[in-house]
């Protein structure tokens, strides 16, 4: 094993020398490195991405057009169909039934009776002509007519009475009832204004005039409370055919002075008082919510606002309707 040579003569380990760092390279903006790279792209392939997105352009306009006549070819076809079926097939029924919650053949029943329903008001003289109705439902004579199914030839003949009886209608103008309430009774001028309008009532009955400051429900409200002799003062006569057409009611609501307002037409008899009563209060809960419904023959709103009053009758006043 070779030893180690002396002390003396060994060799003292070499000294580290740090290294210095280059010096600091000092670039002016012309000549700096990122302005001196070349450009990622060449100029074909510049040109080439241009192309590709003016294709795509076209591609997507193409792709538009091609859903707009597919869009215009099935509204066509949407029309056609709707053209071929027949009106009201099922589409009232439907959204009833999604408005009323209620299966469609639920509905359809509910439809059909309701229905009914109006006939047999506008028979019984509940609802005494079609013009009635409309302003009640806030719809047009149009759409009252086919509720009340005046293709009829019965009812029909029955309207045709009602123009012919109101040729010349009374005008009945009550004072107040503290003054020593009494009536002034004249025939109708048939060249007045007023008058052309009462003839449109299509019905024999006197006319009733109040305050013109009364709002409209507020003349039903009027009219409703038949039986609070306070409110209402009802006359008749006897049965007889001659004397039953002259049966009428007066408001003797307070009235400091005579004042030509509105006219309350409408033709009564002694047993449909409650009758009249469950139509009018009908009638003042739905008639601003009936200014929004479908002027077309869509009678949707109409059911579902003649449903909510029907379940609101007590069975004694859906007893009078059977």
């Amino acid at each position: 094993m070779p030893r180690k040579p002396p002390r003396t003569q060994r060799k003292a380990p070499a000294k580290k020398v740090k290294k210095q760092p280059p010096p600091r390279k000092t670039h002016s903006k012309k000549n700096h490195p990122q302005q001196q790279r070349k450009p990622k792209h060449s100029t074909l392939v510049v040109h080439d991405h241009k192309q590709s997105s003016a294709q795509r352009k076209m591609e997507n306009l193409k792709r538009e057009v091609e859903q707009l006549k597919t869009s215009i070819q099935r509204t066509k076809m949407a029309d056609r169909a709707a053209r071929r079926r027949p009106p009201q097939k099922r589409q009232g029924a439907k959204n009833a039934a999604v408005l009323l919650d209620l299966s469609r053949e639920d509905v359809q029943d509910l439809d059909s009776m309701l229905l009914q329903l109006i006939r047999a008001l506008f028979e019984k003289r509940i609802i005494p002509t079609v013009s009635d109705m409309a302003k009640a439902l806030n719809v047009n004579d149009d759409i009252a007519t086919e509720l009340v199914g005046l293709n009829d030839d019965a009812i029909g003949k029955r309207q045709l009475a009602q123009r012919l009886q109101s040729s010349k209608p009374l005008r009945i103008t009550v004072s107040h009832p503290g003054n020593d309430a009494h009536r002034v009774v004249r025939t109708a001028n048939n060249n007045n204004a007023t008058n052309r309008r009462h003839e449109e009532f299509h019905c024999h009955v006197c006319h009733v005039e109040v305050d013109s400051a009364k709002s409209w429900k507020s003349h039903l409200s009027g009219w409703r409370h038949t039986k609070n002799a306070t409110a209402v003062a009802s006359r008749s006569h006897n049965h007889s055919a001659a004397h039953q057409q002259r049966d009428f009611y007066e408001d003797t609501a307070p009235s400091n002075h005579y004042e030509q307002g509105p006219d309350i037409t409408g033709q009564q008899s002694h047993n449909n008082a409650t009758q009249s009563s469950a139509y009018l209060k009908f009638c003042e809960s739905n008639h601003e919510g009936m200014k929004t419904a479908n002027p077309t023959f869509n009678h949707t709103e109409i059911l579902k606002a003649l449903s909510t009053w029907w379940q609101q009758l007590s069975p004694s006043d859906k007893a009078l309707f059977a």
